[in-house]
């Protein structure tokens, strides 16, 4: 697994390097946000019977994103269903609108 991480990442910073964006044209995005929801529904499955907080954030420049977000639950009973996802991504935009995204994400459960 790490070495896949360390490849997506050298192909990333290769991308970047060869896309030839100005510093000029370029913003760091910092993007952030915490949901609460009643319960913890991954993919159609009721993980928790509690509720769960949301946070998350992320971190964009040229094309290239970096992000994490997790979901806690209140209630000791659902203490194994946290959760905590990073991801990685770049995305190249065609001048006509079309564009191509590549990305690495990371599933994990601390308490698993």
């Amino acid at each position: 697994m790490n070495k896949l991480v360390f490849t997506v990442g050298l192909l990333i910073a290769l991308l970047v390097m060869l896309s030839g964006a100005t510093a000029a044209e370029q913003q760091v995005e910092v993007s952030s946000g915490v949901d609460i929801y009643n319960r913890y529904v991954w993919r159609g499955l009721d993980i928790a019977n509690s509720p769960s907080i949301q946070p998350s954030l992320s971190i964009a420049y040229a094309g290239l994103e970096f992000g994490a977000w997790g979901a806690y639950t209140l209630s000791n009973e659902a203490y194994g269903s946290d959760e905590i996802d990073f991801w990685l991504s770049y995305t190249i935009e065609a001048s006509s609108g079309v564009s191509f995204s590549l990305i690495a994400t990371d599933y994990y459960f601390p308490n698993a």
